[in-house]
C-alpha cells in the first residue's frame, strides 16, 4: 500500500430521502434476495401513479441494504427511503477512503447498478446522509497491539458524555496475553473508534498488508447531527475541506486537548507521588513508586505513569543537588520488573498524533490540487 492512502476521507455511509420514481416489478421479482410487498393501495406512490407498501433489497454486491416504504408516525403516513453504501474494492477491500467527488460517482454508480439489475429507479437529486463514517488509516511502527496503553489512556480522556468504552482483544494462547484490536466509545449522535486495520482485513476479507495500519474513525449518526455538523445533510453540498476540518476539530477535542491537559494533571500527581515516597522511604522509593503506579494501573486499568521518561522530566525539575544522572540510573534500574514503563508510550501517543497531522497535510495537498485543476479546467 502507498503512503498516498493515509487521508482524511469517507467509508461506510447510509444514505435516505431518495425518492423511488418507478419500479420494473417483473426484473424486481426475478431476484431471491427481494422482499416486496404491495398490499397498501394508499402506499408509497410512484410516478405512474401505482402504490407498494414495502421494499427490501439485500444486494452485498455494490451496496449493502435498500429498504423503502410507507410506515405511520403518530398515526400520519409517512414515504422511507434507506441504503447502507460501503467501500470494498477487490483488491484491499475498505481499505482506501473516498473522497467526496468519488463516494458521489459511487452513488451514481450504485443506483445505475439498482435500476439495470433490480428494476428500481431512483431519483438522486435530493439524498441525504443519515449516518456517515469519516476515518484516516495510519502506518504505524508497531503492531496495533503495542499501543494497548497508550489507546486506553487517549480513550478514557475522552469527553465526560463519552462514558462506556468498549474494548476487543484477540487471545494470544502462545504468549499468554490478551491483545487488543479495538477500542470504542460513543452515544446516540456519534462514535469514536479505534481498530487494527491489518488484522482486520486479514481476518474478514483474507487480504495481507505489508505494514501495520491503524485505523481512527468517527461516525455521524442521524440526519440531524450530520446537518448540525456540515450545515446540511444533502450529499450535493458535500465537500472534502467540510470532511478534513471537522476530523481535524474532533481529534483535536477528543484527543489531543484532553491528553495535554491529562498530562498537566498527571505531572502534579507524580510529583506528590515522588516526594512522598522519598520522604517515606528514602531508600527504596525508587522501587515503591513503582509498584504503587503499577498497582494502581492494574486495579484501574488507566496508566498513572505512561513512560518513565515521564517520570524522568520530573525528577530533573525536582532534583536540585546535581544528582540527577545518579538518580536516573536508579530509577531505570528499578524498572527491570517494570519494564512496561521502558516501552515508550508517550512516543507512541505522539507518534499516532504525528502520523494523522501527516494524513491532514496529505489530504490539503490533495484538496488544494483537486480545486486547483478543476479552475485550469
Amino acid at each position: 500500500m502507498d503512503k498516498h492512502s493515509a487521508r482524511i476521507g469517507i467509508d461506510r455511509t447510509v444514505i435516505a430521502a431518495f425518492r423511488i420514481k418507478a419500479i420494473d416489478r417483473k426484473k424486481l421479482r426475478e431476484h431471491f434476495n427481494v422482499e416486496f410487498h404491495e398490499e397498501d393501495p394508499y402506499g408509497y406512490l410512484l410516478e405512474d401513479c401505482s402504490c407498494f407498501d414495502s421494499i427490501k433489497i439485500e444486494d452485498n454486491i455494490k451496496f449493502g441494504t435498500m429498504c423503502a416504504g410507507v410506515k405511520r408516525v403518530k398515526g400520519v403516513k409517512q414515504s422511507y427511503s434507506r441504503m447502507d453504501i460501503v467501500v470494498d474494492d477487490r483488491e484491499d477491500g475498505n481499505f482506501r477512503n473516498m473522497t467526496v467527488e468519488e463516494y458521489k460517482e459511487r452513488i451514481s454508480n450504485v443506483f445505475h447498478y439498482l435500476k439495470e439489475t433490480y428494476g428500481v429507479d431512483v431519483d438522486i437529486s435530493s439524498i441525504k446522509l443519515s449516518e456517515m463514517e469519516i476515518n484516516c488509516t495510519i502506518p504505524m511502527n508497531e503492531e496495533f497491539y503495542h499501543y494497548h496503553r497508550a489507546l486506553r489512556l487517549l480513550m478514557f480522556n475522552l469527553p465526560k458524555n463519552y462514558k462506556k468504552l468498549g474494548e476487543v482483544s484477540e487471545i494470544n494462547k502462545e504468549k499468554s496475553s490478551l491483545e487488543a484490536e479495538t477500542f470504542y466509545c460513543g452515544n446516540s449522535r456519534e462514535e469514536i473508534k479505534i481498530y487494527d486495520k491489518t488484522r482486520q482485513l486479514e481476518q474478514t476479507k483474507n487480504i495481507k498488508l505489508d505494514s501495520n495500519y491503524m485505523r481512527v474513525e468517527i461516525t455521524l449518526k442521524g440526519l440531524a447531527k450530520i446537518k448540525e455538523v456540515f450545515k446540511s445533510s444533502l450529499v450535493r453540498d458535500l465537500t472534502d475541506e467540510k470532511i478534513r476540518s471537522y476530523y481535524m476539530k474532533e481529534i483535536k477535542r477528543f484527543f489531543e486537548s484532553p491528553y495535554a491537559k491529562w498530562k498537566k494533571h498527571n505531572n502534579t500527581e507524580l510529583r506528590k507521588l515522588v516526594k512522598a515516597h522519598r520522604e517515606a522511604d528514602p531508600k527504596n522509593w525508587k522501587v515503591n513508586l513503582l509498584r504503587e503506579c503499577s498497582n494502581r494501573e492494574q486495579k484501574n486499568r488507566v496508566p498513572v505513569l505512561l513512560d518513565i521518561d515521564d517520570l524522568l522530566v520530573l525528577i530533573k525539575k525536582l532534583e536540585k543537588n546535581g544528582h540527577y544522572a545518579r538518580v536516573a540510573r536508579g530509577v531505570k534500574k528499578a524498572c527491570c520488573f517494570n519494564d512496561v514503563y521502558l516501552s515508550g508510550d508517550s512516543r507512541k501517543v505522539e507518534e499516532i498524533f504525528q502520523k494523522i497531522h501527516e494524513a491532514n497535510l496529505y489530504t490539503i495537498r490533495m484538496i488544494r490540487s483537486t480545486t486547483t485543476c478543476g479552475e485550469a479546467a
